[in-house]
């Protein structure tokens, strides 16, 4: 007990250094946190995309029944294509009433849905996973409106690009800013415990003539650094709790992801852990460091 409250003596002498430590390494465990939240967000939208990928193709109102029935075999010999399914006025209003609610609905005529109805497209299962899968998906669905009866089939591929490139920036950009950060994070507490330990050389020295042991001269700086490393994992998960919500709303947005909180308990795990490991490992680097510098030591 005597330790815990001698290192809480050095943070009240040094309180500015102590936070800027603390903080330096708290913003690195966000970092690390978030790179690894986006990194499971993206990863989860690629399977769901995988899954989910469905190309709705307006088919030309004036074809007739066999006219249709051509148009639905053309389709499904062109390359990629897992299934196609004609979706008629009436069943593209069962779609919406599904999605919406009846009430949304009521009053709503059938002449607003396409005369000639759709063709579903689903594309074969694991169709699009990087990007350049992403450019032959858009190269299949130039094909499919080149097909005689297919009016136009919407697809728009800037959401699928934005996934993969944020997943491609969390594991590349992401995690160096992370490592970066942490390290700047140590190089703080490292720096705090040199201060406090050059700080009282003198009083060390004198310690060590009455006999004192160096396990009982370090105790307190030890217990410095896990202070400071426990203050960085507090406040880490307190930014993580700050913007947890919306960005998982955000998540929501992508398919198969639902609603990812960034605060888990991987993410409550890695910052209590990392804060304290890293702040112990720059702690007793300092002190290992700075023993042999002392006064009256010899190297």
């Amino acid at each position: 007990m005597t330790h815990v409250l001698a290192a809480f003596a050095l943070v009240r002498e040094r309180p500015f250094a102590s936070l800027i430590g603390a903080v330096a390494l708290a913003l690195g465990l966000v970092l690390a946190g978030l790179s690894l939240w986006v990194l499971r967000v993206t990863t989860a939208a690629e399977g769901a995309i995988a899954e989910q990928v469905v190309v709705r193709a307006r088919l030309d109102p004036k074809l007739d029944e066999p006219a249709t029935e051509a148009v639905l075999q053309a389709l499904t010999r062109l390359d990629g294509v897992r299934e196609v399914a004609y979706v008629g006025p009436g069943a593209q209003r069962d779609e919406l009433v599904a999605i919406l609610g009846e009430e949304l609905l009521a009053g709503l005529d059938d002449a607003v849905f396409p005369r000639g109805g759709l063709a579903r497209i689903t594309l074969e299962r694991g169709a699009v996973v990087d990007q350049a899968s992403l450019d032959a998906l858009s190269a299949r669905v130039a094909a499919i409106e080149q097909v005689s009866g297919v009016e136009r089939a919407p697809f728009e591929s800037r959401h699928l690009a934005f996934i993969f490139d944020a997943g491609l920036a969390a594991r590349t950009a992401g995690f160096l800013l992370a490592v970066l950060a942490l390290v700047a994070g140590a190089l703080g507490v490292y720096q705090r415990v040199t201060l406090a330990h050059v700080a009282r050389a003198r009083e060390l020295e004198l310690y060590r003539a009455f006999g004192a042991t160096e396990r009982w001269l370090m105790a307190r700086y030890v217990w410095l650094g896990l202070i400071l490393g426990a203050a960085a994992a507090a406040l880490a998960i307190a930014i993580g709790l700050f913007i947890d919500l919306p960005l998982a709303d955000l998540a929501s947005l992508l398919p198969g992801t639902e609603r990812t909180p960034v605060v888990s308990a991987p993410y409550l795990a890695g910052v209590v852990i990392g804060g304290l490991g890293l702040a112990l490992l720059a702690c007793l680097h300092a002190l290992r460091k700075n023993r042999h510098g002392a006064p009256g030591r010899t190297p």
